[in-house]
């Protein structure tokens, strides 16, 4: 074989093996920074004394304003847990009808959504009854103490969950078009990449597409919970956000997504799943041409009593400037 014909067929062997690897582990990317793809649609797991305990009026008007002054648009307040039945005691959410009418105050551009969850060891959704009476709690808290919707945190959503699926469809019917229906829901990964992860990673088993787009298909959002995933590294944190914001938009198509990240510190390695890297893993995502930015809505921050004046700074140095 000729010199030329032998080199251009070791180039052409590299380029055969590299680029796909390049591709997919980095793949092409903008520059633009975080600000660029924040689009004032973010959210916020808010603790459940505002609306059990009394709260003062500059209390509230504190709290509303520092959301707005951060973009977040919409406040899941935490009001249950839900009880084995699929009720919810309403002194839980005793200070709830007044909490809303004075955050409302100071702004009606945020939405509130009632919080509620279990885990399924408690609340068995295979039951109808059960899922009756939640999706009558969820309709009482929509329409008679009046929240902007619903945000279901029941854990875990296993692989082709027919009673979770069954659950959202018939909430949507019940609070209708003009409530928002959330979701948190574990991460997703495609199927070889999960495959991987369940191997050696010590934590829920990600969901696959189907699983996810499934349930999208009920709801108007979905905030994916992206943490206590037993990762120690910062920089696999970041790659791992980063590929999780490709994969999702590119298995939504409706702008539908929220990224949760964590300020708390319990049951994590807080040196790796933090604001700083988890932001920094979004943004890298968002830059990566292969993702949908149009199915991207916004962060979600878990959680705000647990999150600092530290964690807001680079929030605002990461996210708003």
């Amino acid at each position: 074989m000729p010199k030329i014909q032998k080199f251009l067929f070791i180039a052409l062997t590299i380029f055969i093996i590299i680029f796909p690897i390049w591709y997919f582990a980095m793949g092409p990317s903008e520059s633009l920074p975080g600000a660029a793809y924040n689009k004032a649609e973010n959210a916020i797991w808010l603790e459940h004394e505002w609306v059990e305990k009394n709260r003062t009026t500059a209390q509230i008007g504190a709290l509303v304003s520092n959301f707005g002054a951060h973009k977040i648009k919409y406040v899941f307040v935490h009001s249950g847990p839900i009880e084995p039945d699929g009720t919810i005691p309403p002194q839980r959410y005793s200070r709830a009808v007044e909490f809303l009418k004075t955050a409302r105050m100071y702004g009606d551009k945020i939405q509130y959504l009632a919080w509620i969850g279990q885990v399924r060891s408690k609340l068995n959704l295979a039951e109808p009854e059960v899922r009756f009476r939640l999706v009558k709690t969820s309709r009482i808290l929509a329409e008679e103490i009046g929240f902007d919707g619903i945000h279901y945190d029941i854990e875990p959503i296993y692989e082709k969950d027919s009673d979770i699926e069954a659950l959202l469809e018939s909430t949507k019917t019940a609070i209708g078009n003009a409530k928002i229906l959330s979701v948190a829901v574990n991460e997703m990964m495609p199927d070889l990449s999960r495959r991987i992860f369940k191997l050696w990673a010590k934590t829920a088993a990600p969901l696959t597409e189907e699983t996810f787009v499934n349930i999208a298909r009920h709801v108007d959002q979905i905030a994916v919970m992206t943490y206590e995933n037993s990762l120690h590294s910062p920089w696999l944190y970041r790659y791992f956000l980063k590929n999780e914001i490709i994969w999702l938009t590119r298995a939504i198509d409706e702008p539908k997504i929220l990224i949760g990240i964590p300020t708390y510190e319990k049951g994590i390695d807080p040196n790796a799943e933090n604001i700083e890297n988890g932001l920094a893993g979004i943004i890298a995502g968002l830059q990566n041409t292969r993702s949908n930015k149009e199915s991207f809505l916004g962060v979600a921050i878990y959680l705000n009593k647990e999150t600092s004046k530290e964690e807001w700074g680079t929030y605002d140095k990461l996210w708003i400037r």
